[in-house]
């Protein structure tokens, strides 16, 4: 068989897919800095650092499990083990939603809100150090452009998340049985234990949290 070399790619094709790879190298450089400093200085892993830092920008009554889980972008059940250990850590509680029993809601202790008060303002701090061979003005200009690319890809992914979101909604026959088979006490039909809906979509991101 003759060995035939691919046509190089239009210039566009090619910056795309060059910046796609940049981003990703960037991203991850990051993240190990970024993880390195976590784990030293606070013993936690990233994402139990994240769950901390979404839960210091929520009101006292924290969020359900589906909210942080949408909010991460990570499955309910990776969310429910890092829950757990922060739990056993005391920097979280599961507490009872105020209007719904059957759901659960997780927010910081006062331990909690107590380490998440020193450890964003550090974390910040950490990355302005790792970027300080940036001037402000190219940090700006660069925060600008990822903007637009962030909000470019949520448009692309709006009409499937809507769709997700119909179809999460919308009552399968499986629900309908439990409710009509539900006893007073008895456990909640597709609310599972940790407050969440079975069959949330598998979505991971490592993000850098308690910046904004």
């Amino acid at each position: 068989m003759t060995n035939r070399r691919a046509n190089p790619a239009p210039g566009r094709t090619r910056e795309a897919v060059r910046t796609h790879l940049r981003i990703a190298t960037c991203y991850n450089l990051l993240m190990r800095e970024a993880r390195h400093r976590v784990v030293t200085r606070w013993s936690l892993t990233l994402p139990q650092f994240d769950v901390l830092a979404e839960l210091a920008r929520a009101d006292t009554g924290g969020f359900t499990f589906v909210e942080l889980s949408r909010l991460l972008l990570v499955t309910s059940g990776n969310l429910t083990g890092i829950v757990d250990r922060l739990q056993d850590q005391r920097l979280v509680e599961r507490r009872p939603d105020g209007k719904d029993g059957r759901v659960i809601r997780v927010a910081l202790t006062e331990k909690g809100r107590r380490v998440t008060t020193h450890m964003l303002p550090a974390h910040a701090a950490d990355i302005d150090e790792i970027l300080s061979f940036m001037p402000q003005t190219a940090l700006a200009e660069l925060n600008g452009l990822l903007g637009r690319l962030r909000d470019g890809l949520h448009a692309r992914g709006e009409p499937s998340r809507n769709a997700r979101r119909e179809r999460d909604a919308a009552p399968t026959q499986d629900a309908s049985d439990q409710a009509r088979q539900s006893r007073p006490g008895a456990g909640p039909g597709v609310t599972g234990a940790a407050g969440t809906r079975r069959g949330t979509p598998s979505r991971k991101k490592a993000s850098l949290r308690g910046l904004g």
